[in-house]
This record gives C-alpha cells, sequence and structure tokens, in this order.
C-alpha cells in the first residue's frame, strides 16, 4: 500500500509542488494512497509512473486535486484516481492523461466526484477510458473536455450534471 506516500486514519496532509515517479503498490495507491478517513490537499503535484495510483480505497476519504497532472500510471481500477464508496475527489484545473486500467482509465467514480476545468485525455480501460461511474453516485463536471480515450470509450455511466463540458472522441 502506498508506493510513494500512505496517508491514513485521520490525518491532514497538504502536498505542493511535489512529484511522484516510478513507484508502485500491490495494493492502494503505488503514487498515493489514501485510507480510512485521510484528508489531502494536493497542489501544483505531478504522479507520473506509478502503478496503483492516487487511490482512496477506503470510505470517507477526501482529495482535493488542484492544478496536478497525473499521466502514464496503471492500476487495476482509476489508472489516474480511484475514488471509493463514500469517498469525495475534487478535480480542479487538473489533468489526467495516458494512464490505463480495468475500469475508469483516468478516473474510478464510487463516491462524489466534481471536475472543474480538467482535462482527461488519452486514457484507456476496459470500460469507461477517461471516466468510469459506479451506480448513481454523483459525479459533476464544469468546463471539463473528456477526449481521445484509447479504448474503453469517454465515460462508462451517467453524469450527474455537466456544464460547459465536451466529450471528443
Amino acid at each position: 500500500m502506498g508506493g510513494g506516500l500512505i496517508i491514513y486514519d485521520h490525518v491532514h496532509v497538504v502536498l505542493s509542488d511535489t512529484t511522484f515517479s516510478g513507484n508502485s503498490a500491490s495494493t492502494g495507491g503505488g503514487g498515493i494512497d489514501l485510507e480510512h478517513l485521510a484528508l489531502a490537499d494536493v497542489f501544483t503535484v505531478t504522479l507520473r509512473g506509478n502503478s496503483g495510483n492516487l487511490a482512496a480505497p477506503s470510505s470517507t476519504v477526501h482529495v482535493h486535486l488542484n492544478n496536478s497532472t497525473l499521466s502514464g500510471n496503471t492500476a487495476g481500477n482509476g489508472g489516474g484516481v480511484f475514488n471509493a464508496n463514500l469517498s469525495t475527489a475534487n478535480l480542479v484545473n487538473s489533468t489526467l492523461s495516458g494512464n490505463s486500467a480495468n475500469l475508469g482509465g483516468g478516473l474510478y467514480n464510487n463516491g462524489l466526484s466534481s471536475l472543474l476545468n480538467s482535462t482527461l485525455s488519452n486514457n484507456g480501460a476496459t470500460l469507461g477510458g477517461a471516466l468510469y461511474l459506479n451506480g448513481p453516485e454523483t459525479t459533476v463536471l464544469a468546463n471539463t473536455i473528456l477526449a481521445y480515450s484509447a479504448a474503453g470509450g469517454n465515460c462508462s455511466g451517467t453524469v450527474t450534471a455537466s456544464t460547459y463540458s465536451i466529450s471528443k472522441r
């Protein structure tokens, strides 16, 4: 768990101007792994070439990703970001590109996700190359681009709300 960093149990971490590259983990996040009641505010961070990436595999985890890039990462589900049940993932001015997974090459959402001014491009998965939305969970897009998914289409599931966003093949 947590090839680069693990954040666990009521810990609040602020990361800024940092790169996590070439990490791996057999379970959880190869770059960053958030567990039970963890909170991470991530600013201008690059996660590149990790195996099992920014993961929130347990419930009640919150991650805020701002001005960050997640690229060339792989995972079973959620190549860029895995957002579990009862968790929150907010992406603002961020890019998820070239990530791959079985489900959700860019983002796997089983919680609450909002994407603002973000781009998910050139990701690939069996289903949901850019986004995989599991069930009726909330996913909101604003000024967001989903484009050129290598496999799995740009989105699998139903986006709850979308404003000024595009999906391009």
